[in-house]
């Protein structure tokens, strides 16, 4: 992990097969490149979370931010303001369980959920496709 751009260090907790990631201050994270590392290394993941620091923001089911390079589509969430630190569950295919997965499922009828990437279903994108990442709280 600590060959992936940006990360500071690395915090293992065996017991409970557990990492946390720190940062550099300039660095976004890429949850795709952290997977990668992951796998590359022999191990699976099974849940992602991921803390991050939002300004004042507005979310609701089907609500996409942005952060960093990424979109970032919220599932099951009531309308709210969040600001601060932030734990974001990813819901993605290859972020937790086939069930899990398709648990979310029904909160959204948006494409990109099964392809991972921005389409006409999301609000503000542009014509080229990019990575969107699915969340809830």
């Amino acid at each position: 992990l600590m060959k992936v751009h940006g990360i500071q260090a690395v915090d293992v907790d065996i017991d409970e097969s557990v990492f946390n990631i720190k940062l550099n201050d300039t660095a976004t994270l890429s949850p795709d490149a952290v997977k990668k590392a992951v796998t590359d290394a022999g191990f699976s993941v099974s849940s992602f979370t991921m803390t991050v620091d939002l300004p004042a923001t507005t979310i609701e089911n089907d609500a996409h931010i942005v952060i960093g390079n990424a979109t970032y589509h919220f599932l099951n969430v009531p309308k709210q303001n969040i600001a601060g630190k932030v734990a974001l569950r990813l819901l993605d295919k290859q972020f937790t369980t086939a069930a899990e997965h398709k648990k979310y499922k029904k909160y959204t009828t948006m494409a990109c959920y099964e392809t991972g990437v921005t389409g006409k279903c999301c609000p503000n994108s542009s014509s080229s496709a990019s990575r969107v990442y699915h969340v809830t709280l």
